[in-house]
């Protein structure tokens, strides 16, 4: 395959002195850099997960022990006794429970995919509602 590139003249004296450098032909270097730019991204996108898996992380968003301190916090606060260094920590926490339902509903959309159905099929099957209020 033959490909034609008008790149600017410092990028072209970049590439052409790189390849003197690692000791190729400009051309063989360029394939090279492409083959790693390649690499790279196949590297950074993850494996599709399987049902099992998404399944595991649909039911389980948040472990147990900060769910419950959420829930606590939370408490406090409606009680009027939040104290000023619990607020950090609840507001890290609400960060944390938000996080975990915007990324359940990424995991009933991709289970969705992984099942060949209508996210509302998956939906109405494992409910978005969220954990019970405090």
């Amino acid at each position: 395959m033959s490909v034609s590139l008008d790149i600017p003249p410092y990028l072209e004296a970049y590439l052409r002195g790189a390849a003197i450098r690692e000791g190729l032909e400009l051309d063989a270097n360029l394939m090279h850099l492409i083959a790693h730019i390649c690499a790279v991204d196949a590297a950074a996108t993850p494996a599709p997960r399987t049902e099992p898996e998404l399944l595991e992380a649909i039911s389980h968003p948040l472990p147990d022990k900060v769910w419950e301190r959420y829930q606590v916090l939370t408490r406090r606060r409606k009680d009027g006794v939040l104290t000023l260094d619990e607020h950090p920590e609840l507001c890290r926490l609400s960060d944390e429970v938000e996080g975990a339902h915007a990324r359940r509903l990424q995991n009933l959309l991709e289970l969705a995919r992984v099942r060949a159905v209508a996210p509302e099929v998956v939906v109405a099957e494992h409910g978005v509602r969220g954990q019970p209020r405090a």
